[in-house]
C-alpha cells in the first residue's frame, strides 16, 4: 500500500491514519522523494507491520513473549507493581530481561464498636463495624500485548462477632440509663451497621391558666384614627355593667410533665403559668377564685391585672358654669367639652370627648381626650404626683431650716447679739431682703398644699412648718434647738415616706400652651403639641398622623419618640430623659436641646432618624443630615 506527503513525516502520519497503528509498529520502503524548486513529495510503500511481544501471568508468575514490539504492563487495584526497583502506576513497557516485582496488598480483620450520643442528650446510636481479613493472589491473565495486573481474594475471614454482653458493658462505661431500646441491639449484632438504642423523653409542656374577660380592656383596646381624630364614640370605649354581671372566668390549666435524657437527668418542663383573678373595688371573686362578678353598677377596668368596678359620672354634654366643677371618687365621662375656668377631678379615670379649654383636670387614673387641649392642666396619678411634689416642697422648707440655723450660728459667733431675742429680730429682718425668695416660695407651696391635700399626714406635717415659719416671723423662737428638733423630725418623715406606686397615661389628639403629667406615658394621637410641658414617668411617644413637637419642654425618664421636633425657624425646643434614656425623632431642627440627667447636646442643623442615647459615659448621637 502506497502512501504519499511532502515529507517522510507526513507521508508515514497518512499512513498511521489510513492503518490505526503506531508509526513504530509499521515495515515501510521509501520509494519515491522528489526535492526540486518547483515539487516536493516523498512516497512510501506500506508492507506490514511488526508484531508485538505478549505478557501473561500463569499461578502467580510472569510468563514473556518476545516479538520486535515490546508488551506492556499496567498496575491494578490492590497490586504493588515494581520494575527494575522502581514502583510503576502508570503504563509501562517491558523487556524480557526487566526484573518485574509484583506485590499483593492484603486487609487485616477489623471491628470497632461505639456509642454516639445526641448533642442534647435525647438519642444514643450504637454503631458496629466488622472488616474481614482478606488475603489475594494474582489473578491469572492469559498473554496479551496489554496485560492488566489485578489480585483476587485468596482467603476472607470475619473478626469475631461483638455480643450483647459486649453492648451492655459500653452502654454501662457510657453510664446511659434511660430509654434503653433492647431489641434494636439484635440488628446489628450479626451484620453491623447503625441502630438507636436509647432514647430520651422530651417533657410535656404545661397548659397555662387563662382568664377570660368579659368586658373590654386595655390590653385590647386601641382608638381608632380617623384623619388623626381619635373616635371613642364608634370604638365603644365607654362601657358600663350592672350589678352581679359576670366580669371574668377563670380556666385552670394543666402542669407539665418531666422528661428524661438517655443519661437519666430530669428535664423541667417550664413552670405553668398560674393566673389568679385579683379582685379591685366593686368586684366580687367567686368558685375559689375562677368567677368575678360586679358589686356594683359602674365602669369596669383592669389595671395591673386587679378588676375593678368604679362608679361612673357621665356628662351627656358640656362642662360649663352651668354644670359646675366636677369632682367625683370614680371615673368621668363627658360626651362633650370642658369649657373655659373649669376643673374636673376624678378619683379614678376621665374620659372627655370634644375639647378641653383653659380648665385643668385631674385623676387619679388615666386621662383620655378626644380632641384639642389649650391653655389647660391635665394631671394623671395626680396623687402621686402631688406627693412627689409635697415631698420636694418639703425638701425646700428642710433646706430652708438649714439656711435660718447657719445664720443663727454666725449671729450668735460674731458677738455684736448677747441674746437670742436680738438674734431672732435680725433673722426677720433678714426674711424680708436676703430670704425673701425663699418667704415666697414658702406661700406659694402653702397654697398648693392647701389646694391639694385633705386630712392627710402632708398636711399635719405641712402645717407644722407653716407654723413654724410664722413663728421665726414673729420673733417668737427661743433658741436654736428647736429649729435642730424640727428639721430632725422634717428628714425622718421624707426619708421614711413611700409613694404610692400609681401609673396612669394620658392619651391626646393635640394640645397648645399646656401643662401635661402623667406618672407613666403620655401619648400623642394627632397633630401634636406646641409650646407645651409635658412630664412623664415612663415615655412620651406619638402615634399620630404627624406627630409635631415644637416649643417647651418634654421629660420622660426612660424614652421620647416623636415624629418632629422644632422648627425650620429654629425655636427653642428642650426634650429631657434620664442617663439611661432613648430618645428618638424622625426629624429634629436645629436649637432643639437633648438632655441626658444633666447632660446635654444642642442640635446644630436639620436632621432625620435620630436615635440619641448615652454609651461609655458619653452623649451618642446617630442621624442624617436633613
Amino acid at each position: 500500500m502506497k502512501y504519499l506527503g511532502k515529507t517522510l513525516e507526513e507521508a508515514l502520519e497518512n499512513a498511521k491514519k489510513d492503518t490505526n497503528r503506531n508509526v513504530d509498529e509499521m515495515i515501510y520502503e521509501i520509494i519515491e522523494q522528489k526535492n526540486s524548486l518547483f515539487k516536493k513529495q516523498v512516497a512510501i510503500e506500506l508492507k506490514g507491520f511488526k508484531e508485538k511481544g505478549q505478557i501473561g501471568i500463569k499461578e502467580g508468575k510472569i510468563v514473556y513473549y518476545p516479538k520486535e514490539l515490546l508488551p506492556s504492563i499496567i498496575p491494578g487495584e490492590g497490586v504493588k507493581v515494581i520494575v527494575n526497583n522502581k514502583v510503576i502506576t502508570n503504563k509501562t513497557n517491558v523487556k524480557e530481561t526487566d526484573e518485574i516485582i509484583i506485590e499483593v496488598e492484603n486487609k487485616e480483620a477489623k471491628r470497632n464498636i461505639e456509642i454516639d450520643v445526641s448533642k442534647d442528650n435525647m438519642q444514643a446510636f450504637l454503631k458496629i463495624l466488622y472488616q474481614p481479613k482478606v488475603v489475594y493472589k494474582l489473578k491469572d491473565k492469559e498473554p496479551s500485548s496489554e496485560l492488566l495486573i489485578e489480585a483476587e481474594k485468596f482467603i476472607e475471614e470475619f473478626p469475631e462477632k461483638y455480643t450483647k454482653e459486649d453492648v451492655e458493658n459500653i452502654i454501662l462505661q457510657k453510664k446511659i440509663k434511660y430509654g434503653i431500646q433492647w431489641e434494636n441491639i439484635a440488628k446489628v449484632l450479626d451484620e453491623g451497621g447503625e441502630v438507636l438504642i436509647a432514647k430520651g423523653t422530651t417533657p410535656i409542656e404545661p397548659v397555662d391558666d387563662t382568664i377570660k374577660y368579659f368586658f373590654m380592656t386595655e390590653d385590647i383596646i386601641t382608638p381608632v384614627e380617623k384623619n388623626g381624630k381619635v373616635d371613642y364614640y364608634n370604638i365603644g370605649e365607654i362601657e358600663c355593667v350592672e350589678e352581679g354581671q359576670l366580669l371574668a372566668v377563670r380556666q385552670e390549666g394543666k402542669d407539665g410533665k418531666v422528661g428524661y435524657d438517655v443519661y437519666g437527668n430530669i428535664i423541667l418542663p417550664r413552670k405553668r403559668k398560674i393566673q389568679k383573678i385579683i379582685k379591685g373595688s366593686g368586684c366580687e371573686v367567686l368558685d375559689n377564685g375562677n368567677r368575678a362578678i360586679s358589686q356594683t353598677k359602674g365602669m369596669p377596668t383592669l389595671k395591673n391585672e386587679r378588676i375593678s368596678v368604679n362608679p361612673v359620672h357621665i356628662v351627656n354634654g358640656d362642662v360649663n358654669l352651668k354644670t359646675g366643677n366636677i369632682e367625683f371618687k370614680g371615673n368621668i365621662v363627658i360626651k362633650g367639652s370642658v369649657r373655659e375656668g373649669m376643673k374636673i377631678r376624678a378619683g379614678k379615670e376621665v374620659m372627655i370627648m370634644d375639647d378641653v379649654e383653659d380648665a385643668q383636670i385631674f385623676a387619679g387614673g388615666n386621662i383620655k381626650i378626644g380632641k384639642s387641649v389649650i391653655s389647660s392642666t391635665i394631671k394623671a396619678g395626680e396623687k402621686q404626683l402631688n406627693d412627689s411634689l409635697a415631698i420636694e416642697y418639703l425638701n425646700d422648707f428642710s433646706e430652708f431650716i438649714e439656711k435660718i440655723k447657719k445664720i443663727w450660728h454666725e449671729l450668735e459667733e460674731s458677738g455684736k447679739f448677747n441674746s437670742n431675742i436680738k438674734i431672732v429680730h435680725a433673722i426677720k429682718i433678714l426674711l424680708e431682703s436676703q430670704f425673701k425668695p425663699e418667704k415666697e416660695k414658702i406661700l406659694k407651696h402653702n397654697k398648693f398644699i392647701v389646694e391639694n391635700f385633705f386630712e392627710d399626714n402632708f398636711c399635719d406635717v405641712w402645717n407644722r412648718c407653716i407654723n413654724l415659719y410664722y413663728l421665726i416671723e414673729r420673733e417668737s423662737i427661743s433658741n436654736c434647738n428647736i429649729l435642730n428638733q424640727f428639721n430632725e423630725f422634717l428628714r425622718n418623715f421624707i426619708n421614711s415616706y413611700k409613694f404610692e406606686d400609681n401609673l396612669a397615661n394620658v392619651t391626646l389628639y393635640y394640645c397648645q400652651n399646656s401643662e401635661i403629667y402623667a406618672t407613666n406615658d403620655v401619648e400623642i394621637k394627632g397633630k401634636g403639641c406646641y409650646n407645651t410641658n409635658i412630664f412623664a414617668g415612663n415615655s412620651v411617644v406619638y402615634n399620630g398622623y404627624s406627630g409635631v413637637y415644637r416649643g417647651g419642654q418634654v421629660y420622660a425618664k426612660n424614652f421620647i419618640k416623636l415624629a418632629e421636633v422644632g422648627s425650620q425657624a429654629g425655636i427653642i425646643t428642650v426634650l429631657k430623659t434620664s442617663f439611661d434614656g432613648i430618645i428618638e425623632a424622625q426629624v429634629v431642627y436645629q436649637n432643639t436641646i437633648l438632655y441626658f440627667g444633666e447632660s446635654s447636646y444642642r442640635i446644630e442643623y436639620p436632621c432625620k432618624q435620630l436615635k440619641a442615647y448615652v454609651k461609655n459615659g458619653e452623649i451618642t448621637i446617630e442621624k442624617f443630615k436633613l
